[in-house]
């Protein structure tokens, strides 16, 4: 089992101590997907571009 797991991170989300951009990272390393990234940020996953 993965920590933290995505319900973990929803209750993070509902009590303010996560931002987008943090959670943005949960997606890069794949603890979250971009939908439920969506699902608590009601905006799309945009992944990072290389400079």
């Amino acid at each position: 089992m993965n920590f933290p797991t995505f319900d973990d991170i929803k209750v993070q989300w509902s009590w303010g101590i996560m931002t987008p951009e943090f959670l943005a990272t949960y997606v890069q390393i794949g603890t979250i997907t971009a939908e439920q990234y969506k699902q608590l940020t009601d905006k799309d996953y945009v992944a990072p571009t290389a400079a």
